[in-house]
């Protein structure tokens, strides 16, 4: 090999938005049906957001890649708040999932030999930078994306293909609402917030 020759970033099939596929993505992870489930928001009116069956402990955001994250200039460290950087192309949807359930890890009941239980449990007390590269290493996680990405209603690009759309997640934490984009390098915190509020904040 060509010392001077660049290493290709892995690339993972881009995940659907659709509840339908989220929801067997995260029990093939190990989080049991009657824990968790996505639905679809489909407005911000106060009468739509009453409507998302509550509790609500995080939000998938998923929008054109051009579209422009919560500028924060701050140097501020959110050690409380669960992080990993994206370093694999296309795999923005299994990160803002990811950044959700992580978050939330308390309320998951995970099963002690699922993929996601395994990878929270190799990744404690690591810094973010390391939890990507074991990301990267994480051949359970890797085929349950690539299953789920399969099983979608719309045409599976292949990993070669160049995605517009970007997923990011939105969680409460400790008083406050966070911005956690695996193209930021860090949890953005947004602004106070609770989890009575939290979706229409």
């Amino acid at each position: 090999m060509n010392p001077n020759q660049s290493i290709a970033q892995p690339r993972w099939l881009p995940l659907e938005s659709n509840p339908q596929v989220l929801n067997e993505y995260i029990q093939a992870l190990g989080i049991p049906s009657n824990k968790l489930n996505f639905t679809d928001v489909w407005g911000t009116d106060p009468d739509t957001l009453d409507m998302v069956p509550k509790p609500v402990i995080a939000l998938l955001f998923l929008s054109p890649l051009a579209t422009q994250s919560n500028q924060d200039e701050s140097d501020e460290v959110h050690s409380n708040v669960w992080y990993v950087p994206q370093t694999i192309d296309n795999a923005c949807g299994t990160i803002a999932v990811l950044h959700c359930l992580s978050n939330n890890e308390d309320k998951l009941c995970l099963k002690d030999d699922s993929p996601l239980f395994r990878f929270l449990d190799n990744s404690r007390g690591m810094y973010p930078e390391e939890r990507a590269k074991l990301l990267q290493e994480d051949s359970s996680i890797f085929q349950t994306n690539s299953s789920s990405a399969n099983s979608g209603q719309t045409a599976v690009p292949n990993d070669e293909s160049t995605i517009n759309l970007h997923f990011v997640a939105f969680i409460h934490k400790d008083g406050g609402l966070f911005e956690l984009d695996g193209r930021r390098g860090k949890a953005v915190r947004i602004r106070d917030s609770n989890p009575e509020n939290f979706l229409k904040d």
